[in-house]
């Protein structure tokens, strides 16, 4: 928290045009002190961000389906704007709003260099640590998602990536076009995956069992939505040039909006698999779990919140068809989702299309073949998380597997995470991380 006397400067700069008191920061932050540059951020946090922005209890949409809340600054309420707002006139200057946007972008790139300035566990640290994640939990608040219509946003990340995400309109006529929007399970998760990409199975040319002739990895991302995450994997500066990244959903809206996503950051994509190996970018492609799910009658038929019942028949694209054509036709080495199990009988889904999907283990492989799932924990969604852990038990629970037996999919590892402030649904009080691994 800051000081008496940094309150009382907040409260003094608060009446002051950013462009005015926003310090320049040069090339680094070296001559800058936490303390300040907290106050900076928190003044433009009063300025930016009053509670009626929170996307807690907004207005319903037509037809009275309540819009979901994809999250960033839950508040409890809707607010009345204040006639006699002392901001209002600061918040609405599009040069200011920009500058200060722009500001923020600046001390997140250039935090990782910040903090590697001092030792990991000095004082200082934990002081530049929590500027930079009040830095960027603040512009994950600033983008927030918006019910009236499409949002462009920005989405600074560690090694100076900076994501560009349209979020589009959520449509009341197609209840599963949730993706459309950005939820902030994918953020934290793209942090995550940013900031170390090894522990993530990622073969990183810095890795050190990565050679120039190494295969390169294929990696699947389910139920992309914006696209969060392959976007964040393909802008690793040390990626290798022929990692083939697949970015996977099935709704129509939320693949158009994908599609949008991926060209906003990599403009020459071509978006799909093509002769050209040395391709950098994401490809898109429609992925349809329940193509590869049986529940041993036939026709399965699952009752699915936002989409009414869907039956095995009316999936539009065949497992078998998907599977001889590329990229499908072969396994991939890394596969991720991120807040994608949002109905119990998705796991159970999700289990067969991984199943289908990830390589088997093999001595020839430098890293063990995983799938990373990363889900919010809500008060809510209790029975989703009850499905995820009996569909993918504890792998200590399984015996060991005998020579030539089957290969079994199990939580290698399990790892909670506390919710940054700012970023994420009022009601998710932590997330939760599984890899999940043959055993």
């Amino acid at each position: 928290m800051p000081s008496s006397t940094s309150a009382l400067l907040l409260a003094r700069l608060s009446f002051v045009p950013p462009s005015q008191f926003l310090p320049r920061l040069g090339r680094d932050l070296s001559n800058h002190e936490p303390a300040l540059l907290l106050v900076h951020i928190l003044t433009l946090g009063k300025i930016f961000l009053p509670p009626v922005l929170g996307s807690g209890k907004e207005k319903p949409s037509p037809g009275g389906l309540d819009v979901p809340d994809s999250g960033y600054n839950s508040s409890t309420e809707f607010e009345e704007v204040d006639e006699d707002d002392p901001y209002a006139i600061v918040r609405n200057d599009e040069f200011e709003h920009n500058a200060s946007r722009d500001w923020l972008v600046s001390v997140v790139k250039k935090g990782s260099d910040w903090m590697a300035e001092v030792d990991e566990d000095s004082p200082e640290m934990e002081e530049r640590e929590n500027v930079i994640d009040k830095a960027a939990s603040t512009l994950a608040v600033w983008s927030g998602t918006s019910a009236a219509g499409a949002l462009l946003r920005t989405i600074p990340l560690p090694q100076e990536i900076v994501l560009t995400i349209n979020d589009a309109a959520y449509s009341s006529h197609s209840r599963d076009s949730v993706g459309v929007q950005t939820w902030g399970s994918s953020i934290l998760f793209a942090r995550r995956i940013a900031q170390s990409p090894s522990s993530f199975s990622l073969l990183t040319t810095t890795h050190e069992s990565y050679h120039p002739t190494s295969t390169p990895q294929r990696i699947l991302e389910l139920g992309a939505g914006t696209g969060v995450l392959s976007l964040t994997m393909a802008s690793l500066p040390d990626l290798p040039p022929r990692t083939l990244l697949v970015a996977t959903d099935y709704n129509p809206l939320v693949m158009d909006n994908l599609r949008k996503n991926v060209l906003l950051n990599f403009p020459e994509d071509s978006l799909e698999v093509g002769e050209d190996e040395e391709e950098k970018g994401v490809k898109v492609y429609p992925l349809d779990w329940l193509a590869f799910h049986d529940s041993g009658e036939g026709v399965d038929v699952r009752s699915v919140g936002r989409d009414g019942i869907r039956y095995k028949e009316d999936v539009g694209v065949k497992k078998e068809e998907l599977i001889g054509e590329k990229p499908f036709n072969e396994r991939f080495d890394v596969i991720f989702g991120a807040d994608i199990v949002y109905e119990a009988h998705h796991a159970p889904w999700i289990h067969s299309t991984v199943s289908q999907f990830l390589r088997l283990p093999s001595p020839s492989l430098t890293f063990e073949p995983s799938f990373h799932l990363f889900v919010p924990l809500r008060p809510t969604h209790q029975a989703e998380i009850v499905s995820i852990e009996a569909t993918f038990p504890a792998a200590s629970s399984f015996p060991p597997r005998e020579e030539g037996g089957a290969w079994r999919l199990a939580a290698a590892e399990v790892e909670s995470l506390v919710r940054t402030e700012g970023v994420g649904r009022a009601d998710e009080t932590c997330y939760r991380r599984y890899r999940i691994a043959w055993v």
